[in-house]
């Protein structure tokens, strides 16, 4: 009797079915042990060999022919054997390993500090040219687009507070409030104006993005390259629009538009 799971029982059995040439009950009954098994006993086959009159040799020709010979013992199958049979030898070159150049590595310390005493001698020696500038006695030309200090046109501003809601560090505060202007032409009606109250950045939170300059529709805001507005006191980096509308009178002219 043979202990094993229902589905391996029923795939052996449906084997053992198949090879014996019985059913898949008969065969599962076997190997739980309910029958006996099947037995199938080779029976050789028996050849009646029937005499011919008037027999000639050429069958004893035809069945010791040279060919049948050559058929069943061709060198062709011994090659075919043999290059099966016959392991692949796989040989592996092994080159000898180039020898490596040692290169110590320098500390970033050292680097640095090399970049220093260089330039160091440059600025000292009269040999080479001075790259530094005499500040404050002498000032360096900026660019023209250099972004130092935002300016305010206080004019065109109209308390939209598109800059401040764009603004990333929320640095813009505005405050403003509307007032009717009398009618442009007799018999007209009153239409209402944004004054502006307050419009004060704060550059000790502002990162010089320009999301300002760029969302006012109105071209209210201008990069000035202003830089000398440092202060003592972190509280005092507040400037209000007043000093932002100084800084309007630096902001350089913007190229003229190709033609």
């Amino acid at each position: 009797m043979v202990n094993m799971p229902e589905h391996l029982l029923i795939a052996t059995a449906e084997k053992r079915a198949k090879a014996l040439g019985i059913s898949i009950k008969q065969a599962i009954a076997e190997l739980k042990g309910e029958s006996k098994p099947t037995i199938i006993q080779k029976i050789p086959k028996i050849i009646d060999v029937v005499p011919i009159e008037n027999a000639t040799p050429v069958a004893e020709e035809v069945v010791e022919t040279p060919v049948a010979e050559e058929v069943v013992e061709t060198p062709v199958a011994e090659e075919v054997v043999e290059t099966i049979v016959e392991p692949k030898k796989i040989t592996t070159v092994t080159q000898p390993e180039e020898e490596k150049s040692f290169k110590p590595k320098v500390p970033g310390f050292l680097i640095g500090m090399k970049i220093v005493v260089v330039n160091m001698f440059k600025t000292l020696l009269p040999f080479f040219e001075n790259p530094n500038v005499n500040y404050p006695f002498e000032k360096e030309i900026l660019a023209p687009r250099t972004r130092g200090v935002i300016a305010l046109d206080e004019e065109a501003c109209t308390s939209c507070m598109l800059c401040a809601r764009s603004c990333p560090d929320w640095c813009i505060y505005i405050e403003g409030h509307k007032e009717l202007q009398p009618p442009s032409k007799p018999g007209g009606r009153q239409r209402s104006r944004a004054v502006l109250d307050r419009f004060d950045i704060d550059y000790a939170l502002c990162m010089y993005c320009g999301i300002c300059v760029e969302v006012c529709p109105f071209d209210a805001l201008f990069w000035s390259p202003e830089y000398e507005y440092s202060e003592f006191a972190m509280g005092d980096m507040l400037h209000d629009k007043e000093r932002l509308d100084e800084w309007l009178k630096t902001v350089p002219q913007s190229p003229s538009l190709e033609s």
